[in-house]
């Protein structure tokens, strides 16, 4: 028994050893790959306040660490950004200040050595080379919410910003005329449709265009899906069942479809569910038995549809 015991821990021990060694197999080791920096380019001096940092892409990585600090990695006396992004940019407002940033390359077990660069930017009054970063809701959003918070990032030097938001287009019809704001965010209430925002930071001498995104509001629920096969009342000759239905959406776009099974008509004992985004999916199911199923969908902003109609069908193999 004693022996026993000590091959089973020696047996888990090594499953452990063996599952946690499953993500080296599986990714690449880019431990001395380098990340080779884009822009800005290295000791830029400028009075842009908000930079797009942007790398080249390191195969096998998944994601990228950016950091900011002044005015140096050697001398930090604040540490501006640490963030983890999928894409190979990332657009941040900073202030006049020295900057450092640096960039490495990162998967789920392996990371890559930093890539560093000096940035220098100076102050100016003047805010038309200057653009306002937006941060929420982000561009082409879709949600069901009606009410919206509006967030950007302080630009420095700006005494206060200018919000507007058009509905269907910019130049179309006007929700929020251009109203000033002190802060760097507005709550407003929208209703259904496609919407246009932007915001412009002012200060007593000089303003910058307007930043603008777009977003859509849907509150109407998708269209009852049409279910196609199998037929209402079919017998089917095997286990392995093809689902198939039609489904729609007027508004933001069907985001999924569920298709789920039940063992009896009041739907009380499910058997399977299984989402899908093309209308299809295959189930297996046992012999002999009847089966009730139905379809859900889903809509890209978060509304649920009214289900399809029940449909019965029996699987006889033999």
């Amino acid at each position: 028994m004693k022996t026993n015991r000590i091959l089973n821990t020696i047996l888990g021990m090594t499953l452990l050893v063996a599952m946690a060694g499953c993500d080296s197999f599986f990714e690449d080791d880019i431990s001395n790959r380098t990340v080779e920096l884009v822009s800005p380019a290295d000791q830029v001096e400028t009075d842009i306040l908000t930079q797009t940092f942007y790398w080249d892409v390191v195969k096998g990585a998944s994601s990228y660490r950016l950091q900011i600090v002044t005015p140096s990695f050697a001398n930090a006396e604040n540490l501006v950004l640490d963030t983890l992004v999928t894409d190979n940019k990332y657009t941040y407002s900073l202030f006049p200040a020295e900057f450092e940033w640096r960039v490495r390359a990162e998967n789920s077990v392996y990371q890559s050595g930093w890539s560093s660069s000096h940035l220098t930017i100076y102050s100016s009054d003047d805010l038309t080379r200057q653009k306002v970063q937006l941060v929420s809701p982000h561009d082409a959003k879709i949600t069901n919410s009606t009410d919206i918070s509006f967030v950007w990032d302080a630009l420095y030097n700006a005494d206060n910003y200018q919000i507007a938001i058009y509905k269907g287009s910019w130049e179309g019809e006007t929700v929020v005329a251009p109203v000033s704001v002190d802060g760097t965010s507005y709550e407003g209430t929208l209703s259904e449709g496609t919407f246009f925002w932007g915001v412009q930071a002012q200060n007593q001498t000089s303003e910058t265009s307007y930043t603008i995104q777009s977003m859509v509001i849907d509150q109407t629920p998708p269209n009852v899906p049409v279910l196609t096969s199998p037929e209402n009342n079919a017998t089917v000759a095997s286990t392995s069942v093809q689902f198939a239905w039609n489904s729609s959406d007027s508004g933001s776009g069907i985001a999924q479809d569920t298709v789920k099974v039940y063992s009896d008509k009041n739907l009380s004992t499910l058997v399977d569910a299984v989402a899908s985004s093309d209308q299809q999916a295959q189930i297996t199911l046992a012999d002999r038995t009847t089966y009730y199923w139905t379809v859900l969908s889903v809509d890209k902003a978060g509304n649920v549809g009214a289900r399809a109609s029940v449909d019965t069908l029996t699987v006889r193999v033999n």
